[in-house]
């Protein structure tokens, strides 16, 4: 309800086995980057979801680890690795994911600001099964009653689409496939289906041939029309 009274889309950013990418040799931009997304997204609706199956100390940084206001920790192989997730001292305090029986499936250790750790079990979900489909399904009816499926998802308006043409151009009047592809983020073919009735004409610069494109003119009548 607040999401639809203030005009704003939740966005997860999942990254699986997040070890792998703070540890490489491009770790310290990327740990910058989630450390940016985790405290300033939340307020823009955008969520970071991090997992890692091996938790190290390495694993998740400290800049990183503080900035992670839910953590849990399903069964680790020891104190060590549960308190990489829960925080130093909470084995100690008898939280201890390291305790969990292997029998346990599922079962870990929630972590949440504002109240003390929980142990809770989380819901199978049946991979080989119809559990994933009919979870998927639903989902996506809520978010088309709601309008808030994905822009691909969405019925297409050919004006509006013409409209974002046009205003690519900006203050030219002609421009090169790539150069428009570039401006709207689009593929080639993506342009060339969308413009399909447009005339590509010689454009000339500088005094020589830069090849066919498109006019800004051309893009405005099939607009009118």
């Amino acid at each position: 309800e607040l999401c639809r009274q203030f005009g704003v889309d939740v966005e997860l950013t999942i990254v699986d086995e997040t070890r792998y990418y703070v540890t490489s040799q491009w770790g310290k931009e990327i740990v910058e980057a989630m450390v940016d997304i985790a405290s300033r997204g939340p307020a823009a609706g955008v969520l970071l979801v991090l997992a890692t199956q091996r938790m190290t100390k390495d694993a998740i940084p400290p800049e990183l680890k503080g900035v992670c206001s839910l953590r849990w920790a399903m069964r680790c192989p020891d104190v060590i690795a549960s308190n990489a997730v829960l925080g130093p001292g909470a084995a100690g305090a008898g939280y201890d994911a390291s305790e969990i029986p292997r029998s346990h499936r599922g079962v870990g250790i929630l972590d949440a600001d504002g109240s003390d750790p929980v142990k809770l079990r989380s819901y199978f979900l049946d991979d080989a099964g119809t559990d994933l489909s009919d979870v998927a399904a639903v989902a996506y009816e809520l978010r088309r009653a709601a309008g808030t499926l994905p822009p691909r998802e969405q019925p297409v308006d050919d004006t509006t689409q013409l409209d974002a043409v046009l205003a690519a151009f900006g203050e030219d009047d002609k421009l090169l496939p790539d150069e428009l592809a570039e401006r709207l983020g689009w593929e080639r073919s993506r342009l060339a289906e969308e413009l399909g009735p447009v005339p590509l004409k010689q454009i000339w610069r500088d005094g020589g041939n830069a090849g066919r494109g498109w006019r800004r003119e051309d893009v405005a009548a099939l607009l009118d029309r």
